[in-house]
């Protein structure tokens, strides 16, 4: 554990981290990372929540956004307007952080967030590096590899929203900002901090963009970034932006909750089929009935009973609830019912959670990114502050639990959360929010016993 102001390895010391992140799972990745080189991360959902004192106390937030896969136009708004808030907490360096594999479309949205954000800022260069090799992520000459495979031929070529047909990052950067586009190749990158300091000096804005192997390559990228450059890409880069020697995981604040242990999974990603499938042999399951979610049926009550009732045999004991173990399952349904489905599988495991905050839910494991957002917001969570990795890009978080009508949502149309009674004072809650393709198969049979 670290107290005071840590130093970085280089003796300066550290900056007040501003970082923005395109999805809810995108920044507990983020601040997952930044927590394991001692950094004490709060994380924000929405510009709006960064009040509060653990905030002040802070030397790093995290800022969660939903603009992944927003229009080009509301996505630059939201990534300004959280800039702002950052640049007014008292933020000295900022950190742009999207998928580490920089899924976007030819228009947006990571050209377009680097553009605006070194306006803004008044910054000459960003530093885009999207490796993550802890989850088999990496860019060699320029081109980004998933695993072994090159980003073009690896499963996110047929992603169904940004979907990548090229490895080559200048590429696929070029279309999407009005500012030159430089490579930073590994032999630069491994030739020393002058080299990159060089490479990254002030100039006519620009985004360089760097290859990195290893965990070394990110950290020294990190160490060498002055504060005039934008750092952004995946997760990788915060390993360069801690204190010196190991960090401990931090516990959370109030220690392990008390109370039911709940995983809900709206991810259908290859991983999250693996880790359902070795859950089902040893936890008590339930699969959504996608058919009746259709035909419009309202299933969260009857999953929450059910959940109720398995607590009430084994008080301790995780119950699984998902929505797919299978690609086949969303095919089946009619090709116009899909993307309603989706949505209404976001909604019935966010309310199912809801409605067991009454019932002793102590801790929530939530898989996938849009479900985690309907999560978070259906809760009234405002603000995380991080806890233990489960596994690289996954955390527990300790979460106060808003009052019954008080979720926090989003500006949209979606109903309300199932009626509470309301609670005598705020609760916390344990929550991690998973990224469909991160953590072993037996991550949730196993992330509970960080919370013994």
């Amino acid at each position: 554990m670290y107290s005071g102001t840590p130093s970085r390895t280089n003796g300066d010391p550290m900056r007040r981290l501003g970082c923005i992140a395109d999805d809810f799972t995108g920044a507990t990745d983020v601040a997952s990372a930044l927590a394991s080189v001692g950094r004490d991360v709060v994380v924000a959902f929405g510009p709006q929540r960064l009040t509060g004192s653990e905030f002040a106390d802070a030397d790093a937030v995290v800022i969660a956004l939903k603009s992944r896969t927003a229009p080009v136009g509301e996505c630059v708004s939201d990534v300004l307007d959280a800039a702002r808030a950052l640049r007014a907490w008292g933020a000295t360096q900022f950190y742009l952080k999207y998928c580490s594999t920089f899924d976007s479309t030819s228009d947006g949205n990571i050209g377009p967030s680097i553009d605006a954000l070194l306006a803004e800022l008044g910054l000459p260069t960003a530093l885009a590096a999207p490796s993550y090799p802890a989850n088999g992520r990496t860019v060699y000459q320029g081109h980004l590899f998933v695993g072994h495979e090159r980003l073009d031929e690896s499963p996110m070529r047929d992603h169904p929203l940004t979907p990548m047909r090229d490895s080559q990052l200048r590429r696929l950067l070029e279309p999407q900002t009005a500012l030159p586009v430089a490579n930073l190749f590994l032999d630069e990158v491994r030739a020393g901090a002058e080299t990159i300091r060089e490479a990254l000096a002030p100039a006519s804005p620009r985004t360089v963009i760097a290859d990195a192997i290893d965990d070394d390559d990110l950290r020294a990228l990190a160490r060498a970034s002055a504060p005039h450059v934008l750092l952004t890409g995946g997760a990788g880069l915060a390993l360069g932006l801690g204190a010196e020697g190991e960090a401990a995981d931090r516990p959370l604040p109030h220690g392990a909750p008390q109370g039911g242990r709940l995983v809900v999974s709206g991810s259908a990603s290859s991983k999250t089929r693996s880790q359902i499938a070795h859950a089902r042999s040893e936890l008590p399951s339930r699969k959504l009935d996608l058919r009746r979610l259709a035909a419009g049926e309202s299933l969260a009550p009857e999953l929450a009973d059910w959940v109720v009732e398995q607590w009430a045999t084994e008080a301790h004991r995780p119950v699984l609830v998902y929505a797919t173990d299978s690609l086949d399952d969303l095919a089946a349904l009619p090709t116009d019912e899909r993307a309603g489905v989706a949505d209404r599988i976001e909604r019935t495991l966010a309310d199912l959670a809801a409605a067991t905050l009454d019932h002793g839910l102590g801790a929530v494991l939530v898989a996938g990114g849009e479900t985690s957002g309907r999560v978070v917001q259906t809760l009234g969570i405002d603000a995380i502050r991080i806890g233990p990795q489960l596994a690289p890009g996954v955390v527990w978080a300790e979460a106060a639990v808003a009052p019954a009508g008080a979720a926090a949502g989003d500006g949209s149309a979606d109903p309300a959360p199932p009626t509470r009674s309301a609670p005598a004072q705020t609760r916390r809650i344990a929550i991690a929010l998973k990224s469909g393709n991160f953590g072993d198969e037996r991550l949730f049979t196993d992330a509970w016993e960080q919370l013994r």
